[in-house]
């Protein structure tokens, strides 16, 4: 019944048939259209049975709240008042968390058609136990429908999903206090009221055994009043049976308990004995560890001790031929230095002796030169006035 998103049409819902007879007794029309229109299930339907086979206008059926992200349609947890009249959602009522409802039963107590009780089966995920709830049908959408909630004895549980009716044969006439009742059915005064339940619910609610395989009553399956009276010595056997049941789940366990005890303690033993030898083996291993640890960084911290002095050693050679040959290089340096600038010294001195050298060679030519223009011509200017020049 939980489907998958999407396949809501796939839940059961209801439909109201409508069937239009003639004179004769003849099927003249019929109709078929959905009573509901929303698209949660709804299941279980119930009408005042004293407006059966007319046009009634109130169903009353199990629905689910949707309230739930798990199993979200299926158990029931919301009874629902139907207006069949303007298709409607006219109220409705849920239980708590974790509690699920079944089939809603219709009490009629007046001559209005929502004028009455429902009788829904409550059961208690929690506790594991079931609820008879009391609703007044009129109130159904308010804080006060709650007329009272009886907690069914444990081997009374009720299957959910089972059906039943309501038996008024015999029934008594009780008056509910006008107050609404609480849900714990404390300071109700039901001395009266719960006693008579109670009997009309054996006797006429409680199904037996004799169901078909789909859970509905086969004929009449409910157990009449006479047949609960004599049946109390059945109750009385099925008590005695689990009292004698429970005793010896107690005996069977007080001995489970015993040997659980005996086993924890020699399991702790065990435990405790392991857990010594695990840590001695644990420290043996420590140590060892350990003493290989120090072992191995005392070798480690020598080899690093040789390491070390052989690289200065080393790094001293090094730095002692490197400054040889630093000085070495140096020396040789200034000495080709020195011979360059002598060498150096020596040929500009050259050049500059050279050079006056010819400077004076030059200038002495030089003047011989002019003396020599300068006696030819006076030698010359004497020549033109006629005179000889001796010498």
């Amino acid at each position: 019944m939980n489907l998958k998103q999407g396949q809501e049409k796939l839940l059961p819902h209801l439909i109201e048939v409508s069937i239009s007879l003639d004179k004769n007794g003849n099927c003249h029309k019929c109709c078929v259209n959905d009573l509901n229109q929303s698209n949660k299930a709804t299941d279980f339907p119930v009408i005042n049975q004293d407006f059966s086979g007319g046009r009634n206008t109130y169903v009353y059926a199990a629905t689910t709240s949707g309230s739930r992200q798990a199993l979200p349609n299926f158990p029931f947890d919301t009874v629902v008042k139907l207006n069949t009249i303007d298709k409607s959602m006219h109220a409705t009522w849920s239980t708590g968390r974790r509690r699920f409802i079944g089939e809603p039963i219709f009490i009629s107590k007046g001559k209005e058609e929502d004028d009455g009780y429902l009788l829904v089966v409550e059961y208690a995920v929690s506790t594991q136990r079931c609820y008879l709830v009391i609703l007044d049908s009129k109130l159904i959408g308010q804080n006060n429908a709650l007329v009272a909630r009886f907690e069914v004895p444990r081997h009374l549980n009720f299957p959910l999903g089972f059906h039943g009716f309501w038996d008024p044969r015999e029934q008594l006439e009780v008056d509910f206090p006008n107050t609404p009742l609480g849900s714990d059915g404390e300071g109700l005064g039901v001395d009266r009221l719960g006693c008579h339940l109670w009997r009309r619910l054996t006797a006429s609610v409680i199904p037996r055994n004799s169901f078909c395989p789909r859970g509905r009553p086969r004929g009449t399956c409910m157990m009449p009043l006479g047949e609960a009276r004599e049946d109390e010595s059945h109750w009385e056997r099925r008590v005695k049976n689990a009292e004698s049941q429970w005793e010896r789940r107690g005996n069977n366990a007080e001995s489970h308990w015993e040997r659980h005890g005996n086993n924890a303690e020699s399991h702790w033993e065990r435990h405790a004995k392991n857990a010594e030898s695990h840590w001695e083996r644990h420290g043996n291993n420590a140590e060892s560890h350990w003493e290989r640890r120090v072992k191995n960084a005392e070798s480690q911290w020598e080899r690093s001790g040789n390491n070390a002095e052989s690289h200065w050693e080393r790094h001293g050679n090094n730095a002692e031929s490197h400054w040889e040959r630093r000085g070495n290089n140096a020396e040789s340096h200034w000495e080709r230095h020195g011979n360059n600038v002598e060498s150096h010294w020596e040929r500009h001195a050259k050049n500059a002796e050279s050079h006056w050298e010819r400077h004076v060679n030059n200038a002495e030519s030089q003047w011989e030169r002019r003396v020599k223009n300068v006696e030819s011509q006076w030698e010359r200017q004497l020549k033109s006035l006629g005179c000889w020049a001796v010498h």
